[in-house]
């Protein structure tokens, strides 16, 4: 069974079990900027695809929390995809859009998450445009681990295919 799929709403669950993981970090206690960051290749990519940090519990009885995203590539929309906030943004799209693309070109997604105490304050890079996420608090974290996924709508979709150079680090400020 997916870690994802017992806290969360069914549908939300069977989208996320399938997703690939690119590792964990652990927030330190003081401030600290966590980011993520694939290419995805829009000639290979699905519709829809998910990119987030995660909190996985390691009970399934606790709530998966964090900050999934939903990006709609058919639509041009970001939706938050955890946590109820629902329209974060949108982009051109479009058989113009699709066709700015070579086979091989690759479009930057990147997650940034600023720690400022308990506070996370997140970012979302697409390309050259910046949106911006909701903030939570470390409150609704069961660990102080983050995991990096990306993956498909599509059940059993492999990101592999459009996700490539995917990157996952921690940087804290100098003391």
């Amino acid at each position: 069974m997916s870690p994802f799929s017992s806290a969360l709403s069914p549908t939300l669950g069977a989208c996320l079990s399938g997703l690939s993981a690119f590792g964990e970090i652990a927030l330190p206690a003081g401030s600290a900027a966590l980011t993520f960051q694939i290419d995805i290749q829009p000639s290979e990519s699905p519709e829809e695809l998910w990119f987030g940090l995660l909190n996985l519990p390691a009970e399934s009885h606790h709530p998966v929390s964090g900050f999934a995203i939903r990006l709609d590539l058919s639509r041009g929309e970001i939706w938050d995809a955890q946590n109820g906030f629902g329209l974060l943004g949108t982009f051109e799209t479009g058989p113009l859009w699709q066709n700015q693309f070579d086979a091989d070109d690759t479009l930057l997604l990147c997650l940034k998450i600023e720690k400022h105490g308990p506070n996370l304050v997140p970012t979302l890079q697409l390309g050259d445009s910046t949106y911006l996420y909701p903030s939570l608090s470390t409150t609704y974290l069961t660990t102080n681990a983050l995991t990096a996924v990306a993956g498909a709508v599509q059940p059993g979709r492999d990101a592999e295919p459009f996700c490539h150079f995917p990157a996952f680090w921690l940087t804290q400020p100098a003391s």
